[in-house]
C-alpha cells in the first residue's frame, strides 16, 4: 500500500477518533448543565413550597375563628325585687363580658302582691325609670326577673317593648323556687317581636356558688 495513503488513513482515524472525544466531552458538558440546572430549580420549587407553607401555618381557613365571644357587644339587663335575680346577673356579666343594666319601675310597688298580680293580669306596661343608652349597639340581651305568677314582671315587657329588636339575640335567665321558665317565655315572646330568641335558664334562687356550674354550662352551650 503506497504510503501515502497509509498517512490518509490514519489520519483520517485521527480526525474521527479526536471528533468522537470531542462529541462525548461536549455531550457530558450539556448534561452535567442540564442536570444542574434542573437540580436548582427542584431546589427553588422546594424553598418556594416551604416558604408558602410556612406562611399559610394557621390560616388555612382564613374564615375560621373569625367571629368571637369577646367581638359581640352584649347586655344584661334585670328586674330584681329581692336581690336574687341580681347576683345571677352579675355572674352572667362577669362571664360574657357584657354590660349591666338595672330596669326599674319609675314608682315603687306601694303593695306589691296586689299592684304586680294586678298589671300582670291586665297586661299593663308600667313606666320604667330609664332604658340603656346605645341599646341599639347591643347585639345580644340577657333578661333576667324573678318569676311571678308563673309570669315576668310586667316592667319585663316595658323594656323589651321599647326596644328595636330585629335580628338581635334574646336570652331569658329568671329566678324561682317552684315555677319553670316556660309560663314565662310567652310574655317573652309576645314583647321581643322581632328577635331570635335562645334557650333561657331557670335558677332556684339559691347561692351562686352552686348554681355557677350550671350557668357556665348553660353559656357554654350558647357559645359564651
Amino acid at each position: 500500500m503506497n504510503k501515502n495513503v497509509v498517512k490518509i488513513i490514519v489520519v483520517l482515524l485521527l480526525v474521527i477518533v479526536i471528533g468522537g472525544i470531542i462529541f462525548i466531552l461536549i455531550n457530558n458538558n450539556s448534561n452535567n448543565t442540564n442536570q444542574t440546572q434542573r437540580e436548582n430549580t427542584r431546589n427553588e420549587n422546594i424553598e418556594n413550597y416551604a416558604s408558602t407553607d410556612l406562611e399559610n401555618v394557621g390560616t388555612e381557613n382564613p374564615e375560621e375563628n373569625t367571629e368571637d365571644s369577646s367581638d359581640r357587644k352584649i347586655l344584661v339587663a334585670y328586674y330584681s325585687y329581692t336581690g336574687n335575680t341580681e347576683e345571677f346577673a352579675n355572674v352572667i356579666a362577669d362571664e360574657t363580658g357584657g354590660t349591666l343594666f338595672e330596669i326599674q319601675r319609675a314608682e315603687d310597688y306601694s303593695n306589691l302582691y296586689t299592684e304586680a298580680e294586678e298589671e300582670i293580669n291586665n297586661n299593663d306596661r308600667p313606666e320604667l325609670a330609664e332604658m340603656p343608652e346605645n341599646v341599639e349597639q347591643y347585639d345580644t340581651i340577657f333578661v333576667g326577673y324573678p318569676i311571678w305568677w308563673d309570669r315576668t314582671p310586667a316592667m319585663i315587657n316595658t323594656f323589651l317593648e321599647n326596644i328595636n329588636l330585629d335580628g338581635k339575640n334574646i336570652i331569658p335567665f329568671c329566678t324561682s323556687s317552684s315555677d319553670s321558665i316556660e309560663g314565662s317565655m310567652t310574655d317573652i315572646r309576645s314583647s321581643a317581636e322581632g328577635a331570635n330568641i335562645l334557650d333561657g335558664l331557670r335558677l332556684s334562687g339559691s347561692s351562686v356558688e352552686s348554681s355557677r356550674s350550671t350557668i357556665d354550662d348553660w353559656l357554654s352551650d350558647l357559645g359564651f
